[in-house]
């Protein structure tokens, strides 16, 4: 008499404690890569979208107001909180988790298409933003 293996996917295989648990794992690990990759290259987009309403003489053609943008220089706006740095840009957001990656060069270089420059005051080491020249206010959450 020979004895037959037991199938190692049975349902009472000891097997699936360790494969279900792995699996899990895994998809977790592949979701939150493509949510952080999301989420930073939306900021790109939006950078770019914003960018798109400029013509070539740098005014800001929002006919059908999908920006919101009456004044330009009073409806841009800025917020620094302990979570998060956000350009308000008409009602389109833009958003940074930290300093680090909003003073990033290549960011830093993308801003520049939609006119807005960052600088850090060396002696009280907070940020300064200006659009076209014009220092945008900051404003309290």
């Amino acid at each position: 008499m020979s004895r037959r293996r037991a199938n190692p996917l049975s349902k009472n295989s000891s097997t699936w404690y360790i494969l279900i648990p792995c699996i899990l794992a895994l998809l977790l690990t592949v979701g939150i890569y493509f949510f952080t990759l999301n989420k930073y290259d939306s900021t790109d987009k939006t950078i770019d979208y914003i960018a798109s309403f400029y013509d070539n003489r740098g005014r800001l053609n929002d006919f059908e107001n999908q920006l919101n943008i009456q004044d330009e220089y009073k409806d841009i706006r800025y917020f620094v909180t302990s979570d998060e740095i956000s350009i308000y840009f008409g009602r389109v957001i833009l958003t940074w988790e930290n300093v680090d990656q909003l003073m990033d060069p290549n960011n830093l270089e993308h801003l520049k298409d939609i006119y807005i420059e960052i600088k850090k005051d060396p002696s009280t080491n907070k940020l300064k933003m200006y659009y076209k020249g014009v220092e945008i206010q900051r404003w309290v959450k």
